[in-house]
This record gives C-alpha cells, structure tokens and sequence, in this order.
C-alpha cells in the first residue's frame, strides 16, 4: 500500500471514530433528555370531599405515605395518633407515616373548622419480605400471606409432598398448610379412601 493510500484509510478511520463519538453523545443527549420528560411520580389522589363512599388508605407499619387531596384543608385531626401520624405538607397534600396495627380516620377542616371531608388509614404489616422469605426456603409451594385485623396470617398452598415440610412450614409460622395436591392424587388413584391414606402417611414421610 503507497503512501497516498494509508493517508486515505488513516483519514477514513478518523472520519469512522468521528462519527462513532457523535452518535454515541447524541444517544447520551437522547437518553438525558427522555429522562427528563419523564413526569414524577404522580401522588395518590384521596377523595375527602364524597358523600357516597369513605376513601381509604393503606400504609405499612414504619413506612410513609404521601397523598393528596381533591380539596383543600387548613387543618387535620387524627382519631387515633397511635395508629398513624398525619403531617400538612401543602394545603391540598399530606405525609401519613404508619405506627401500628389498625384503622383510624382523618378528619379535614377548612376555615373556621368548617368540615372538608374524612377519610380512613389502615395500617398494617409490610408481608411482601416474609412471603419472598418463604417462596425462597419452599420455591415448590405457592404462599399466601396478609395482614388481617394486626396479625400474620400464612397458608400455604399446596406444593407440599412430605410430612417434614408440613412441620416446617408450622415451625416458621405457617397458620395452616393446603394438601389439595398430594390429596387430589390419592383421590384420583383410590377414591375417598386414597385421600385418607395421603392424610395418614404424610406425618411419617420424611426427607
């Protein structure tokens, strides 16, 4: 290759990494600028002002959240502060921070205590971290958990095939544990007596 020739492929590469820069800084520029189109995270919207049906709001224990409101107050009273704290941020918002198990309603006024509306706060456990617990330790056996009237309540639903699992799941905390699978099977193979001999074999069944 003569000179002339590697002056042309050295501009040519040149010319390539030019134009690789640009695209990439448009592609950053891009990027930034639908970031930036994004709208925030849109508060939820509490109805205070209905007469027909109490709005009501749920909130972890130890966790907060932020609400707005479809009319404006000047001030909030809280029926239980054991329960929940409700903090102003705006004449139209608010921060509800969860305390502990329970339901309790806010009240809005307006000037002069003129009532703007109610609303109801429920507050109750954060599940979500022990069902993922759960769904790892037992990944075969589907888990229902929820918070009802401030207690825990576990079920699992089926999956199980030993009896050692059923005890288990009890010593983590399990309410009650689903064996429609195993005696779907001993119904399927034996009747009603299959189903009883499932029942009956599950304890001594172990790993």
């Amino acid at each position: 290759m003569n000179k002339k020739n590697l002056v042309i492929a050295a501009a040519a590469r040149l010319k390539d990494r030019s134009l690789l820069r640009a695209a990439m800084a448009a592609a950053i520029v891009a990027g930034l600028l639908a970031l930036a189109a994004l709208p925030a995270q849109a508060q939820r919207i509490v109805s205070i002002g209905g007469l027909k049906r109490t709005a009501t709001v749920a909130v972890n224990i130890g966790k907060t959240e932020d609400v707005r409101t479809d009319a404006s107050f000047v001030d909030l009273q809280v029926g239980d502060p054991e329960v929940a704290d409700v903090n102003p941020l705006t004449d139209k918002s608010l921060s509800i921070l969860g305390r502990k198990s329970g339901t309790t309603r806010v009240t809005a006024y307006g000037e002069n205590k003129k009532l703007i509306g109610v609303f109801d706060v429920e507050v109750s456990h954060d599940t979500s971290m022990l069902a993922s617990t759960l769904s790892k330790r037992f990944p075969y056996a589907k888990m229902k958990v929820a918070a009802v009237n401030g207690r825990i309540l576990i079920i699992v639903d089926s999956g199980f095939r030993r009896g050692s699992d059923v005890f288990k799941a009890l010593a983590l905390g399990a309410n009650a544990v689903e064996l429609g699978r195993a005696a779907r099977w001993g119904l399927g193979a034996f009747g009603a007596a299959g189903t009883q001999r499932v029942i009956e074999i599950l304890p001594l069944r172990t790993p």
